[in-house]
């Protein structure tokens, strides 16, 4: 009895796995084949084979960067078909395992982003960054930007202040383009804070601001923006500071994990004159007159004018420089009150309203000053 020999695979499909420098070749199979025979020939003429009873192989040891003939042929014991159609593919490279950033230091409201990669291990390799993202939050102000084709492992690139971007590597060579890395998703600093305020009265400062896209801190300085002329670091939008600070010294910064704005200096002063008023007064309408005293380092003696026909006394002391120090309030029955225990070098604020059961009058200007270091 006569028989033919299986005919020649179709739809050979070649899938690269550039982890482990193979290939897994895929085909439909052919009527009456038992076995199958993939192969993968470079250009220098080495051949490399997988074996496979199924319409599938892989092919291992592939060299990156090297250009690839895959045919798969069938058998059914006696006869081989004759080779498919050939697939050209190349051992193209993975991309990079890891992307880091080095945040530089702000200048003229654009900061400078290095970034860095691991080399890959595939001869001949090329490398773009791509960056895309959005300005100042603004999901419509969105940008892209890349690098050029380089062999080096890092490359440079300036970013708006308030940008949050993601970037991603990918690599290249005779062979062909990987895919792109896993992306690493950042901000860059916050922008300077806008429309600064130096608010005053005759005992405390009040230095004020708009908040900035990304920012998680924010820093007052005196003269230069330095550690040591830092005055206050805050969450908020507002800082407490002593008289004895000019406004036109001030700059407000606004900060992140990735870097510090540029100082905003105050652009709008406002001084608020209080009245002296009588000792005499009574009257439910006044406030306290309150004068504070540091009796040791780590003790406030508070004392202050008689208001109205209150019984009682509200006396809030507040940390204004703090974040996270909780204001105490307390009831006071005399004109004056002694406050042991209180943090070293601190800045605390007092105020104190009369009290008559649920009827509070009104509160006095707050007066502070900071404790000293204890011996």
């Amino acid at each position: 009895m006569f028989s033919t020999g299986p005919c020649q695979p179709e739809g050979l499909w070649v899938t690269f796995h550039c982890n482990n420098q193979s290939a897994v070749l895929s085909w439909t199979p052919s009527h009456n084949a038992v076995d199958y025979y993939g192969c993968a020939q470079a250009d220098s003429g080495e051949m490399l084979y997988c074996h496979s009873t199924d319409p599938t192989c892989t092919i291992p040891n592939l060299d990156c960067g090297t250009l690839y003939s895959f045919t798969v042929q069938a058998s059914d014991g006696t006869c081989n078909s004759s080779l498919s159609d050939p697939v050209e593919r190349g051992a193209a490279p993975c991309p990079p395992d890891a992307i880091d950033v080095w945040p530089m230091v702000m200048y003229m409201e654009v900061q400078t982003l290095q970034f860095t990669w691991t080399e890959i291990s595939c001869a001949d390799a090329e490398y773009l960054l791509r960056l895309s993202g959005n300005l100042l939050g603004d999901s419509q102000a969105q940008f892209e930007v890349s690098s050029y084709w380089t062999e080096r492992t890092e490359f440079e690139i300036p970013l708006p202040c308030g940008s949050s971007y993601s970037a991603t590597v990918e690599s290249r060579n005779v062979a062909g383009v990987s895919n792109r890395s896993v992306p690493l998703t950042d901000t860059t600093a916050p922008c300077k804070p806008s429309m600064v305020t130096y608010s005053s009265n005759s005992s405390i400062a009040r230095i004020s601001w708009n908040s900035s896209v990304f920012a998680t801190m924010y820093n007052v300085y005196k003269h230069n923006v330095s550690p040591s002329s830092r005055l206050c670091t805050t969450s908020g939008l507002s800082c407490y500071l002593q008289l004895d600070v000019m406004s036109v010294d001030l700059l407000v910064t606004a900060s992140n994990a990735v870097g510090e704005s540029e100082g905003s200096n105050v652009i709008n002063v406002v001084i608020h004159h209080v009245r002296k008023r009588d000792v005499s007064e009574t009257g439910d309408l006044s406030a306290p007159e309150v004068n504070v005293t540091l009796v040791t380092p780590t003790t406030i003696m508070a004392n202050w004018t008689r208001v109205g026909n209150y019984t009682s006394f509200k006396l809030l002391l507040t940390q204004p420089q703090s974040s996270s120090a909780s204001p105490l309030e307390l009831t006071v029955l005399d004109y004056s009150i002694i406050l042991p225990g209180l943090d070293p070098n601190c800045f605390y604020c007092i105020t104190v309203s009369g009290k008559n059961g649920d009827d509070v009058g009104l509160e006095s200007d707050p007066v502070c000053l900071e404790t000293e270091e204890s011996n």
